[in-house]
């Protein structure tokens, strides 16, 4: 029996992975006049051909499914939102870097969604050929270009295929690293809020 061209086809090589988590944001301006914003994030990863400034001139809200460069998070209330959600971004070996991440926060609404603020991470530096870690805040923008808060993210890097990145089992040494940034993150956060970053790094 013949194989399918489906069956035959062989999955694109990946160049790496790169996991994102989006910790949570704080000084974030009210998007309504009453109550408070019901905000959820949107992360873009754009390739080395993709923009690599400030996306605040996009209007439109971002709809559609989530996909391998697309991810958001879920709805979460106030100025000073805690997300604490880890998404996943194969990078394909076609690939070359440098990458970015796009980082825009909107308000759920009824009707139209309202753009709260966006900003963006440059990873022009960071390489695509070794393991790193990274926890990063980022500076956000409002609508009319205003300071607009910030975004902590937490970003991993592993260049291997997708089944050896969820297979990886981290030796003493990348443990102790890992633990170390844990507790410089935790300590930035109010106890409250503690408990919920803890989730993430298993501890």
């Amino acid at each position: 029996m013949l194989a399918t061209e489906a069956e035959t086809k062989q999955p694109e090589r990946l160049r790496g992975v790169l996991s994102v988590t989006v910790l949570q944001a704080t000084g974030l301006p009210k998007a309504d006049l009453i109550g408070q914003n019901d905000n959820y994030c949107v992360i873009t990863l754009e390739g080395s051909k993709g923009p690599h400034k400030v996306p605040i001139d996009e209007k439109k809200k971002d709809s559609g499914p989530q996909s391998e460069t697309c991810q958001r998070t879920q709805d979460q209330p106030g100025s000073n939102p805690i997300w604490n959600e880890k998404f996943t971004f194969p990078i394909p070996a076609s690939e070359k870097g440098p990458v970015s991440l796009s980082v825009k926060i909107w308000d759920d609404d009824i009707d139209d969604d309202d753009l709260v603020a966006a900003g963006i991470f440059d990873l022009a530096a960071a390489s695509l050929d070794k393991d790193w870690m990274e926890v990063k805040w980022i500076d956000l923008i409002g609508s009319k270009n205003q300071p607009a808060g910030k975004i902590c993210v937490v970003c991993h890097y592993i260049p291997e295929s997708m089944v050896a990145y969820f297979g990886k089992k981290y030796n003493a040494k990348q443990a102790e690293v890992k633990n170390q940034i844990t507790k410089a993150v935790v300590a930035k956060f109010t106890e409250s809020a503690s408990g919920q970053v803890k989730g993430y790094f298993g501890i």
